[in-house]
């Protein structure tokens, strides 16, 4: 590896698991929740409409608009806190898997390529191999696969700082990017 422009380091917890589960891997879930919510929405309120006598409904119709509100309104809410179970199992699995001590994640980013050092296993990546980068609140993410990534938390920069690791990170996968 050559020199070292980004260092990250960072011990894994609750809030770094759950906004890498909320906003990348249940995307599409807490998405679709969205869409049931505002279909119980809008049944719920056209059926509002039906009882202040705007418009007709009969009872049968009426029946099943309340129960196609109920029945999305709970599975948008489920599907819009799942990210929550997915990230608590998530947690559970990697405290099992490492006898209940979480080690500290060491990645250092270089011209070339990614070293993530953990659990005294060393893995090496080229910029080439790294899929899509994504960018949340205190993360960013580099995906390996589309359930893998490298996750570098903004505030835990041991070498460089967020700002400039974000041009960067930016002209690794578009040279032509200058900010």
């Amino acid at each position: 590896m050559d020199e070292v422009k980004f260092e990250n380091r960072y011990t894994e917890n609750k809030k770094i698991v759950r906004e890498f589960h909320k906003y990348i891997l249940c995307r599409p879930q807490r998405r679709i929740g969205l869409a049931c919510i505002i279909i119980a929405i809008a049944s719920a309120l056209f059926m509002l409409l039906g009882m202040a006598g705007l418009i007709h409904i009969s009872q049968n119709k009426a029946t099943i608009f309340w129960e196609i509100s109920i029945i999305c309104m709970i599975l948008g809410v489920l599907l819009n806190l799942y990210y929550r179970m997915t990230a608590m199992i998530a947690m559970a699995q990697d405290r099992k898997n490492m006898e209940g001590n979480i080690p500290e994640t060491i990645i250092q980013f270089s011209d070339e390529d990614v070293v993530i050092s953990e659990l005294g296993k060393i893995k090496t990546f080229h910029y080439r191999e790294l899929g899509e980068l994504m960018e949340t609140k205190n993360l960013f993410i580099l995906m390996i696969a589309k359930y893998a990534a490298i996750v570098a938390v903004k505030d835990k920069f041991s070498y460089g700082d967020a700002e400039s690791f974000r041009k960067f990170i930016k002209e690794k996968y578009d040279p032509e990017y200058s900010a």
